[in-house]
C-alpha cells in the first residue's frame, strides 16, 4: 500500500478482507476507510483473489493489462466463485497514467501469467518500484529499478535448497525457469553489483528498503531458521565501496513455538511480513501473502 499526501494505492490484493484487517491491526494501525485504486500485477491468486472484495470494500476502480482481466474472468468462471471485478481501468506496460498525485509506469516482467507488470511510482519527489514474481532481471527491469528511493524487489528461495527439496519436479523448473521466481543469491548479488545497481534505494532514517520478501506460495522454503539466517547474511554484505543500500531484514526473528511449527511447513514467520515508510512524503506498507 503506498500513500502520499491526496492519494492511497494498493498493490496486488490476495488476500480478503478479514486477514486484510488483521494485518492492519498487526501494524498498529486502522485498515483505511477509501483507497483511491488497487494495480494488479498478474492474475494468479495470490496476488488477485481478494480483488472483487476489496473494490466493492473500498468503491474503487481495478488497474490492470487487458489479458490480465481476461485471466481473472477465465479463472472465476472456472472455479464457480460468484465473485465479480468491477470498475476496470486497463493499463499497457509502458505507457505512464496518473492517479491522483502519484505517476505510475507499468512495466513488463518475465513470468509464467498472461501479461504480468512491475510497478514504478513518483510522489513528491520520491520514487517508489515495486516488482515481485520474475524469473530473471531484464535490462528493462534494471532500468525501473535505477534510482528508487524505495524498492520492493522479491526473491523467494534458496536455489541448493530448492534442488533437494521434497516437490515435484516440475514445480522445480517453473521456479528456476526465466519465467518463475528468483531466487535470493541473485537478487544479492545483483544489489551488491555497483555497475547494475545505483544504491539509492535507502531513506537515512527511519525506512527501510526491502530486498528480499518471502513468502511460501510455491513451499520452497525447508528450514526457515536456515533461510532466514542465508539471506541476512547475503544483506549483510550489500555495502560495497562504501555504497550503504540501506537493505535490511525484516525483523521477527524471536518466535513461538506456533511460529516455529509454521517454519517446518515453510513459512519464514506467522505474521506479515512488513516494511514501513515513510519515505520523504510517501508512506509505504507490505503485507504480503504467506
Amino acid at each position: 500500500m503506498l500513500e502520499s499526501g491526496q492519494t492511497t494505492l494498493l498493490v496486488d490484493v490476495g488476500l480478503g478482507r478479514k486477514e486484510m484487517l488483521r494485518r492492519f491491526e498487526a501494524l498498529g494501525r486502522e485498515c483505511p476507510e477509501h483507497v483511491d485504486a488497487i494495480l494488479i500485477s498478474h492474475e494468479h491468486s495470490d496476488h488477485s483473489s481478494g480483488l472483487g472484495q476489496m473494490q466493492r470494500e473500498w468503491d474503487c476502480p481495478a488497474y490492470l493489462t487487458e489479458p490480465t482481466y481476461r485471466e481473472i474472468l477465465r479463472m472465476l468462471a472456472e472455479s464457480g466463485a460468484k465473485k465479480r471485478v468491477e470498475r476496470v481501468e486497463y493499463i499497457r506496460p509502458g505507457l505512464r497514467l496518473q492517479i491522483g498525485d502519484i505517476e505510475i509506469i507499468p512495466f513488463a516482467i518475465p513470468h509464467d501469467a498472461a501479461d504480468p507488470v512491475g510497478y514504478a511510482f513518483r510522489a513528491n519527489g520520491v520514487k517508489v518500484v515495486i516488482v515481485t514474481d520474475l524469473g530473471y532481471l531484464p535490462e528493462l527491469v534494471k532500468h525501473h529499478l535505477r534510482e528508487a528511493d524505495f524498492l520492493i524487489l522479491e526473491s523467494n528461495h534458496d536455489l541448493e535448497m530448492l534442488k533437494v527439496g521434497p516437490y515435484p519436479w516440475y514445480i522445480k523448473q517453473r521456479v528456476m525457469s526465466r519465467t518463475g521466481h528468483l531466487s535470493n543469491s541473485i537478487v544479492s548479488e545483483f544489489l551488491a553489483d555497483a555497475e547494475l545497481f545505483d544504491a539509492r534505494a535507502r531513506h537515512p532514517t527511519r525506512a527501510r528498503s526491502a530486498a528480499h520478501v518471502f513468502d511460501d506460495r510455491a513451499g520452497l522454503i525447508d528450514d526457515a531458521p536456515r533461510a532466514r539466517s542465508q539471506c541476512e547474511a547475503e544483506v549483510d554484505v550489500l555495502a560495497v565501496d562504501g555504497r550503504e543500500t540501506g537493505v535490511e531484514p525484516a525483523d521477527g526473528d524471536e518466535r513461538g513455538a506456533a511460529d516455529e511449527q509454521a517454519g517446518r511447513r515453510g513459512v519464514i514467520d506467522g505474521s506479515p511480513k512488513v516494511v514501513l515508510g515513510p519515505v520523504g512524503d510517501v508512506a509505504v506498507a507490505v503485507l504480503t501473502n504467506p
